[in-house]
């Protein structure tokens, strides 16, 4: 009984290959499209846009292999896939920056003033920056009992206070002894 033999890479990196370039290309016929004018675009004959080139000094990679002929590019192989994780970056970036992070903020239902107006300047500048706000109460002991209200009149005070920036995403919720809210931003 023979065993499946998988080769070992001791440290070796192997590199995936995402394009055929040159002679990895085994199609007879392939279509040219934006060569850097080296040749017009059409269909040609794989050999002949080899030669084209390399004596350009350039690569002959194959864009798409989904259609008859295959698209290849008379370019830089290199500077292409340069281009690429460039293009693929810029990207990643843009999805980042449009998303939003949840920002908890923490009051209890007989809060000061001077620490409700802190708490409720920074939700303003969580809600400017595109985030949401997840405002939770905590009741200690047995001052849920009678702090319910207190702290009901404390998020809607916090709603009017912050209705220029954000509206309100869940109405105020009441689980075990922390009660929430959540405020998205105003797009």
């Amino acid at each position: 009984m023979a065993k499946n033999f998988q080769p070992r890479y001791r440290g070796r990196v192997i590199k995936e290959i995402l394009h055929k370039i040159n002679s990895n290309i085994t199609s007879r016929e392939v279509r040219i499209v934006d060569s850097e004018s080296y040749i017009q675009n059409g269909v040609y004959s794989t050999e002949t846009v080899q030669k084209i080139a390399s004596d350009n000094n350039q690569d002959l990679v194959q864009i798409t292999d989904k259609s008859d002929p295959p698209v290849c590019k008379i370019i830089e192989y290199n500077k292409f896939l340069y281009d690429e994780k460039k293009k693929e970056k810029e990207k990643n970036k843009k999805q980042k920056e449009n998303q939003q992070e949840l920002k908890e903020l923490r009051y209890s239902p007989r809060i000061g003033e001077n620490d409700y107006t802190f708490k409720t300047k920074q939700a303003k500048d969580f809600l400017k920056n595109n985030d949401k706000v997840k405002v939770s109460i905590f009741f200690k002991g047995r001052s849920i009992v009678n702090d319910k209200s207190t702290a009901l009149e404390v998020l809607k005070r916090l709603l009017q206070d912050c209705e220029d920036c954000g509206v309100v995403e869940t109405e105020p919720k009441l689980e075990g002894k922390k009660m929430y809210m959540i405020i998205r931003p105003i797009k």
